[in-house]
């Protein structure tokens, strides 16, 4: 269920980038330096005002590799036969069973998932403009994943080659501990990579908000403003696959919470007599205003499900907001359209 939804997810939030990014290229179109494209894109993205369509690009890019460490393939790959068959309940390491050993053997094809995920992220460091901080911390996630992957490979050929027969295990709790450590160095650099990520988020959301002012659509602002919200509550809430959240982590789906809240309750204030002033359609309007307060409702109850450990509850509400979220924002896709 989640799997689908995750995918239509980020299809929804690539189509409202999408349209955005149309609308703001036409400006750039006329500054355009026919001679030199390269000088226009440069330029473009050092005017904190405006915003090029390639910027757009990178950080949509971005955003989509933000979720991938969290899916499913790579929670069932290594670490989860790791975990179970080569650690006690502490965390410490325990002598495999010959079941054990044939299933890390099994896991080989591990690497290739770091190998892929590390060519999307490098090839998009690479891209213009350049997000210094972003760009910095996804470098860091790189080196993190290929010290991982490089772990796990050694893990795998020190079973796979029976060299645990000559020494009793003793490398192998050695690999253990490199392991453990490689997971944590790993998590510390997706957590920085992340959090430049939200930085960046709210910098082009509010270009994008001052453009709509700038261009006098208040009503237009007001919405992207809250349908940024709304995409950053949903890209922190369903990174976690499983949707089981610690103490920060609910914490921190509270703070955007509220964000939403604050900025719906300013998109309420518009009046549909306002909006239709910028063209904006007044019944499509109107329905966004109600989907909006169904997906705040649901947001507000997935998150004290959360904090009471209710499992069921979280799947139950998470569902209904991923279905009021997209009946929103394809309401918002379908005024960007118009614009």
């Amino acid at each position: 269920l989640f799997r689908s939804m995750e995918m239509k997810k980020k299809i929804i939030i690539g189509l409202a980038v999408l349209l955005i990014a149309i609308s703001c290229g036409k400006k750039e179109e006329k500054n355009a330096d026919k001679n030199n494209p390269e000088k226009t894109v440069t330029e473009a993205s050092k005017d904190s005002g405006n915003i090029s369509e390639n910027e757009i690009k990178k950080y949509t890019e971005y955003i989509s590799l933000k979720n991938v460490p969290n899916e499913e393939e790579w929670q069932d790959s290594f670490k989860e036969v790791f975990t179970r068959e080569f650690s006690d309940e502490k965390g410490e390491f325990k002598k495999p069973s010959a079941k054990g050993i044939e299933s890390i053997i099994k896991t080989e094809e591990t690497v290739n998932i770091f190998s892929e995920y590390v060519k999307d992220l490098e090839e998009n460091i690479k891209k213009e403009p350049k997000f210094d901080e972003v760009d910095k911390s996804a470098e860091g996630l790189v080196q993190s994943l290929n010290n991982e992957k490089n772990v796990i490979t050694e893990i795998v050929d020190y079973y796979k080659n029976k060299k645990y027969e000559k020494d009793n295990f003793e490398e192998g709790k050695k690999l253990a501990e490199k392991y453990k450590n490689a997971t944590e160095e790993r998590k510390n650099s997706y957590n920085a990579y992340s959090a430049a990520l939200d930085k960046l988020s709210e910098k082009i959301g509010d270009k994008i908000v001052k453009k709509a002012e700038t261009d006098g659509k208040t009503a237009m602002a007001g919405l992207v403003k809250y349908v940024n919200e709304a995409n950053n509550f949903v890209n922190t809430a369903f990174a976690k696959e499983n949707l089981k959240f610690d103490k920060e982590e609910v914490k921190k789906l509270k703070e955007l919470h509220l964000k939403m809240q604050e900025s719906y309750l300013k998109l309420k204030e518009t009046t549909d007599e306002a909006a239709a002033k910028e063209g904006i359609n007044a019944e499509e309007f109107k329905e966004i205003k109600k989907n909006s307060e169904e997906l705040l409702e649901n947001a507000d109850k997935m998150i004290k499900a959360a904090e009471n450990s209710a499992q069921k509850d979280v799947a139950i509400y998470a569902s209904k907001f991923l279905n009021a979220h997209s009946k929103t924002v394809d309401g918002y896709n379908i005024i960007s359209a118009k614009k």
